[in-house]
């Protein structure tokens, strides 16, 4: 099917027999269309159109294809028209895969070709600064999904969620240096967690728990876990932990890998 739909924007018989047996069997049907079938049934086409006063020239013309052993049989070019038409008799399925596949194959030929093809030189320089463009924008797309990627798998060998500490790890260890403390900033920054004044301590100075809001616990990104402890001065207290799931911990690797201005964090 190398020439398919090229330059005249038709198809052979040959070619699309093809694409209809291929189709008949991925729905299961095995009965195969000989293409010496699909020509009578073209032929009959054509001589009920003419009886109707129809010319059909333009969706079918006669013309010829070469075999394996290099002998020229004669077939049928159908433009899109011609092709609807004989597809017909075929079931629903092998019309939408059919008319899927020759939709797609236009859109192919109508993409522009590449840089070296084209001789103009002006133009041939246009294109080809659009090529490097687009490769060095793949280039930093792939940048960007490698560490996701390799973090993606970093996650799946953790159970259950970790702490706030244990994440600014797996995010150092990934090449971003945002130690802990600026990881619970970042976490406040982004309103998925806030501070509590829990008591003043002896030093005077407020000691806090960090709570998730209720929306990030919604969402299932961070856990609040409580911890009893006897305390001397002040008897019994809930310890309050922060945990990160792993939904959170990839949720917040990809806002941070997207990020402008990460730089801030170094």
């Amino acid at each position: 099917m190398s020439n398919l739909m090229e330059a005249t924007n038709t198809i052979k018989s040959t070619e699309l027999v093809e694409i209809i047996n291929a189709f008949r069997k991925e729905e299961g049907n095995n009965t195969e269309l000989r293409h010496d079938s699909f020509m009578e049934k073209i032929k009959k086409e054509i001589k009920t159109l003419k009886s109707l006063n129809i010319n059909s020239f333009q969706n079918f013309s006669e013309s010829t294809y070469v075999n394996s052993r290099g002998k020229e049989y004669p077939c049928f070019e159908l433009n899109r028209d011609g092709m609807l038409e004989m597809l017909n008799s075929e079931s629903a399925y092998v019309r939408y895969k059919t008319i899927e596949y020759i939709n797609k194959l236009e859109e192919q030929l109508k993409q522009p070709r590449d840089s070296y093809m084209i001789e103009d030189p002006i133009e041939r320089a246009k294109v080809w600064i659009k090529e490097q463009e687009e490769r060095l924008q793949l280039k930093d797309e792939n940048k960007k999904l490698k560490p996701m990627a390799d973090f993606g798998s970093a996650v799946a060998s953790t159970e259950g969620s970790i702490l706030v500490r244990d994440y600014s790890k797996i995010l150092q260890s990934h090449g971003f240096n945002i130690p802990e403390r600026k990881l619970w900033q970042w976490l406040l920054g982004k309103h998925f967690i806030y501070r509590r004044a829990r008591y003043i301590g002896a030093d005077g100075k407020i000691r806090y728990d960090y709570m998730p809001y209720a929306d990030t616990v919604k969402r299932g990104l961070i856990q609040s876990c409580e911890h009893p402890y006897m305390s001397n001065n002040h008897g019994m207290q809930v310890n309050k932990t922060v945990r990160i799931t792993g939904k959170g911990q990839e949720t917040f690797f990809k806002m941070i890998v997207n990020e402008v201005g990460l730089s801030k964090y170094e």
